[in-house]
């Protein structure tokens, strides 16, 4: 998206608000330090610009002083351009200092700025170029060769009663704002996110190619990184042991050490990787995060939200997409449950009517509780009871465990399981939650979090490692502008470019 000439203060809305706004031109808008400070703020909050155009402008030294503290915290940002304002070697000086904090920007336009800065700078910029440049080649390398990274994805299913609030706990668990009106799901939406921040990734390239293909070449290092150490430790153990020892001819590779070397499979001659395919791909902050959390054990996982319609006319086509290859969210209406006539006289005579009685909101819960038995046996569910604004008393909490026990749970016999919800000395097999309220002050929200996370952590799907080939086909698929491809297409896109 463009846009060109507007003021900083809607320049801050712009960079703030828009999600998927990518290139501002704002040159030659007699910006100065006040509005460069407006613009600092929005940018360091900014998850989506990548050029910046602030040339011919009137910010000085302070106003990149303030430039320059918010590139420390961008994630996005590759070009900026500042040429043309009054920076002076100032200015120059902080963003020269800002950079050694960013691995992200790689291009800055600056003049009238003094050659030993713009040399600091020009190095820095290059230092990324270059390591940008050597993951492409690694990455290429690693399609080519067929290598395998770890899965780490995984579909969340929510389902439940029409207007029982699921797409608003989708919302809870994104923290997005609550929207107040009732808009019924048509069939099923999806959405991506991920464990590490529980945030709506907005574009369908965020679909992991570059993280999976960082993954690759940086857990690599670090596991070289450790087994140089280790062998490096060895041969000194060794000659402490055994100081006058004769030189022995190199020794057979073990089992163990074995598994370290690899041997590239073949590769198919009809395959060309696409180079601007895979630049773009590592061309992500994600690869920053990967970098730093190289050594460490992989337990974030990608999901993929499922949000089903719960008009009693989708029930039929659901099961076609209902898979072990996940965890459930079932969203059931506390009020309902507990049973609605004791809030006959709280609520309005035409939202109490919309209430369903005890008895279907049981039969509702029982048919998508034996639906996920009978198509995904084995799997997890957490129950999540909303309206909590309404139904904010531990003992009607209590009241809805016994009925929960006595009128389903008896009957599930450990299929699926449910999670529980554990807090304080309070015990609880669903999560109240409260769509209007962000605060979460009982932590159920947290502790609902935390409980889908670590049920797909450790599930054999999301460890499995899977060929990088495949990330890279399913990245083309979704870079499609077709609303739908047919079979046939899907199968010479991956024969041709992907295997």
């Amino acid at each position: 998206m463009l846009i060109y000439y507007i003021f900083p203060a809607r320049a801050r809305y712009a960079i703030a608000q828009i999600k998927s706004l990518v290139t501002l031109h704002l040159q030659n808008n007699a910006i100065g330090d006040d509005g460069a400070n407006e613009i600092a703020k929005a940018l360091a909050a900014n998850n989506s610009l990548q050029s910046l155009n602030l040339s011919e402008n009137q910010i000085g030294p302070h106003g990149v002083e303030d430039m320059a503290d918010a590139l420390v915290e961008n994630s996005t940002l590759e070009e900026l351009d500042l040429t043309g304002c009054r920076i002076g070697n100032e200015g120059a000086e902080a963003l020269a200092v800002a950079l050694e904090s960013n691995d992200i920007l790689q291009e800055l336009a600056l003049d009238q700025v003094s050659p030993g800065i713009h040399d600091r700078i020009g190095s820095r910029l290059k230092l990324v170029k270059d390591e940008l440049n050597e993951l492409s080649e690694a990455a290429a390398e690693a399609l080519r060769t067929d290598q395998k990274v770890r899965w780490g994805r995984a579909k969340l299913m929510v389902v439940g009663k029409a207007a029982a609030g699921k797409t608003s706990t989708i919302r809870t668990l994104l923290n997005q704002p609550f929207v107040p009106e009732h808009v019924s799901t048509i069939g099923i939406d999806l959405m991506l996110m991920h464990t590490r921040d529980w945030k709506e990734r907005k574009n369908t390239g965020d679909a992991d190619l570059g993280e999976q293909l960082a993954k690759y070449k940086y857990q690599n290092i670090a596991k070289h990184d450790d087994l140089d150490q280790s062998e490096a430790q060895s041969s000194k153990d060794a000659a402490r042991r055994v100081p006058d020892a004769p030189r022995a001819a190199p020794p057979a590779i073990s089992a163990s050490s074995a598994s370290a070397v690899r041997q590239a499979p073949p590769q198919s001659p009809s395959v060309r990787f696409d180079k601007e395919v895979i630049a773009k791909a590592v061309n992500t902050p994600l690869r920053i995060r990967v970098m730093e959390q190289a050594d460490k054990e992989e337990e974030e996982t990608s999901f993929t939200i499922w949000d089903y319609g719960g008009q009693e006319v989708f029930y039929a086509l659901h099961h076609l997409f209902l898979t072990q290859y996940g965890v459930y969210v079932v969203v059931f209406d506390m009020r309902e449950v507990l049973g609605k006539e004791h809030f006959q006289e709280k609520l309005k005579e035409e939202e109490f009517a919309k209430l369903a009685s005890q008895d279907d909101a049981i039969q509702t819960l029982r048919f998508w509780l034996d639906s996920i038995r009978l198509h995904a046996p084995g799997v997890e569910v957490a129950l999540v009871g909303t309206f909590l604004d309404q139904v904010s008393e531990l003992d009607q909490h209590d009241d809805i465990q016994e009925i929960l026990e006595k009128k389903i749970f008896r009957e599930l016999d450990g299929d699926p399981k449910i999670q529980r919800n554990i807090w304080k000395e309070e015990f609880l097999q669903f999560f109240p939650i409260n769509n209007q309220d962000r605060g979460d002050v009982d932590g159920h929200v947290a502790r609902l979090k935390d409980q889908l996370t670590k049920s797909v952590a450790e599930k054999a799907f999301v460890k499995e490692k899977v060929p990088l080939r495949w990330s890279y086909c399913l990245d083309r698929l979704l870079q499609q502008s077709d609303p739908y491809m047919r079979f046939g297409d899907v199968e010479t896109l991956a024969v041709t470019k992907c295997f």
